[in-house]
């Protein structure tokens, strides 16, 4: 049994999980950054903010200063203040004690706010629902609409590259960047196999990575657009989230709740299987790397990947077959105790016939449990298989 929980420890190890009970305000998570000093902000479906501080959870809701309406997006600047918007319309400003809140009073439109970023000189870029985009240059807020070159969509996902351009996605009219004077889209026409697009990531070299939610995941390097589907190594075309870690590495969040990484050159997958994700079946709303390279993930609860602390997950896999043989090794151990056990019981001396008997006995057993087993693993891999294909 001790090299039964090996198996189970190497399995999980590098992996840490927090949920209500270590003081999340909810576990249900839509939003998820990392500051500069490496502590985690997180939005809850249920509009609250929560904040780790590396030690525990610090709640934030209406009573701390938050602005009424449900959060749907969080960011934090360069100089670790926080920005939320709400999708009542609103947007706040976190700086360490206040929570400053700006509305359609102070020249915001009055839509409602998905997402949010911020560029590395601290301004503020607001994607809208309605199909337009707000920027806040730390005085006054400015508004572009279709008019000014964006595309008539709800904007789902907005990022600033390294160079400050800015990149929006949309619903359903594919991508549009701002280079400081125009806007540019870019949708099938220009080489998109899908014009909806649900996340974007910008890499430390200015490239960009694109996920959509039925065609996998795309990657812009200024000029060639790279797709990335299920037969290149992605886990999932059915993507949620996309995150670059500080080695360029790259991971992706999917519908069906497992986690691919991408080295460059090779797709890696973790399931709930060959790693300590909690569960294969809750997807993964949204991913962020700190400055360590730990993979924070946000989904029901959060959870937090260490991967120098871990075993490769293809080892596990190995792993997972001698899990497998220990059992059967140890069920063959506690059958035989009990079939001795019978006997003794019975005060017969153990005479060689009795012993073939008990080995007969335990041979057949051993045999009706591994044929249990193997039924059982049939019926498991082919209702994995069906979940993966979408097909269950």
């Amino acid at each position: 049994m001790g090299l039964l929980i090996i198996v189970e420890v190497a399995q999980s190890k590098g992996w840490t999980a927090y949920t209500a009970a270590d003081g999340l305000a909810d576990e249900g998570i839509r939003s998820i950054t990392v500051a500069t000093d490496d502590t985690v902000w997180v939005v809850t479906r249920e509009g609250s903010v929560s904040h780790f501080n590396g030690d525990i959870w610090i709640a934030y809701t209406t009573a701390d200063g938050l602005p009424r309406g449900a959060v749907s997006s969080i960011a934090v600047a360069p100089d670790a203040t926080v920005w939320v918007v709400t999708c009542e319309g609103s947007v706040s400003h976190f700086d360490g004690k206040t929570w400053t809140t700006y509305t359609g009073a102070d020249g915001l439109t009055d839509a409602k706010l998905w997402s949010i970023a911020v560029a590395l000189d601290g301004t503020v870029w607001i994607g809208i629902r309605g199909g337009s985009v707000s920027h806040f240059d730390g005085e006054s807020w400015i508004t572009y609409i279709t008019a000014d070159g964006l595309a008539d969509s709800w904007v789902t996902s907005i990022a600033v590259a390294a160079d400050g351009t800015v990149w929006v996605g949309y619903y359903s009219d594919g991508l549009s960047h701002f280079n400081g004077e125009t806007w540019t889209t870019y949708t099938t026409a220009d080489g998109l196999a899908d014009n909806r697009v649900n996340s974007i990531t910008a890499a430390h070299d200015s490239t960009l990575w694109f996920g959509t939610p039925h065609d996998g995941i795309y990657h812009f390097d200024g000029e060639t657009w790279t797709h990335y589907t299920r037969a290149d190594g992605l886990t999932d075309e059915r993507t949620w989230s996309v995150a670059v870690a500080p080695d360029d590495t790259v991971w992706v969040g999917t519908y069906s709740g497992r986690i691919s990484h991408f080295d460059g050159q090779t797709w890696t997958t973790y399931t709930s299987a060959n790693s300590g994700l909690t569960s294969d079946y809750d997807h993964n709303s949204d991913l962020v790397v700190d400055s360590k390279g730990r993979l924070w993930i946000g989904s029901s609860g959060v959870q937090v990947f260490d991967e120098r602390m871990s075993l490769d997950p293809r080892v596990l896999s190995i792993l997972a077959p001698v899990r497998v043989i220990l059992w059967v090794l140890c069920m063959a151990i506690l059958v035989l105790l009990a079939n001795v056990w019978i006997v003794s019981r019975k005060s017969k001396p153990v005479t060689p016939s009795i012993l073939k008997q008990i080995w007969k006995t335990t041979l057949l057993t051993l045999l009706v449990l591994v044929g249990l087993l193997i039924i059982v693993s049939l019926i498991v891999g082919y209702l994995a298989i069906m979940a993966a294909t979408g097909n269950l």
